[in-house]
């Protein structure tokens, strides 16, 4: 409703010299007690407060995301090979997301020492808001393995960054023949 006629109706009563608020929105309640309605329920309260905590959860996420988001996943080809020289050669797609507004240059190495990673670059250039796809091969000695298994961490490296890009840590299965 447009409240035009209550509008129009308190001028009327104003300008004969008789108390406004003939026509308005209202309650039995409140039209016996004569009471104006301060506008703030409790009802209101709540819905401040849930807004609140809605508007609080959104800047939160937004000024603690991370600049950099790291997937690896494993290509569906053959999960290792057995190369000549009797090392083992696992081939991983890692998935790069910089968040950030600045670009950076990113290394990546294997925690525990010992593993040999190669790819096509190394470090990877990733721009502002940028992604990038890189396959990545990870070699290493078949003694390490246990049950044909060993769990070791990607890690993912800020060499040069003009703003905040954090280190990520991404642990992967390395997988081998069981001995």
């Amino acid at each position: 409703a447009c409240t035009a006629c209550i509008d129009a109706c308190d001028e009327v009563m104003t300008k004969v010299d008789k108390p406004t608020g003939l026509i308005r929105y209202d309650s039995v309640q409140g039209m016996q007690q004569k009471k104006k309605r301060s506008g703030w329920s409790a009802r209101s309260y709540v819905y401040l407060v849930l807004l609140l905590g809605v508007f609080s959860g959104l800047g939160f996420t937004v000024f603690n995301r991370q600049s950099l988001n790291v997937s690896v996943i494993r290509p569906p080809d053959a999960p290792f090979r057995m190369l000549q020289d009797g090392e083992v050669l696992n081939h991983f797609r890692v998935h790069l997301a910089n968040t950030g507004f600045s670009d950076a240059r990113l290394g990546l190495s294997i925690e525990p020492e010992g593993y040999t990673i190669v790819t096509q670059s190394n470090p990877i250039d990733l721009a502002g808001g940028g992604k990038k796809k890189t396959d990545i091969f990870i070699r290493f000695p078949a003694s390490v393995l246990v049950d044909g298994k060993k769990s070791v961490q990607l890690v993912v490296t800020p060499v040069e960054s003009k703003g905040d890009v954090n280190e990520v840590r991404q642990r992967i299965e390395l997988l081998g023949p069981v001995q």
